[in-house]
């Protein structure tokens, strides 16, 4: 998967445009991220890694800089 195609799921999930998807957008800054939202998140990241994704990543999840950043570390997306 690319950042671009982790972008677009994020935010078909968070029900936005790509576009509004930034780094600093956290569960406060976007009224769309709720927890149903969240768990979507968690199960696509899960369902990326064959189920590779633990509690406490899952609780880290609070803006979309964290998202890529265990994207990256699960190796979801490169670089």
């Amino acid at each position: 998967m690319t950042l671009e195609e982790l972008t677009v799921n994020v935010a078909e999930i968070l029900e936005i445009e790509p576009s509004e998807l930034l780094a600093e957008s956290t569960v406060e800054t976007v009224e769309t991220w709720d927890s149903m939202a969240s768990l979507g998140i968690i199960s696509m990241l899960d369902d990326e890694t064959d189920g590779d994704i633990t509690a406490e990543d899952a609780d880290a999840l609070i803006s979309f800089e964290a998202v890529v950043d265990l994207a990256r570390a699960k190796g979801i997306i490169g670089g």
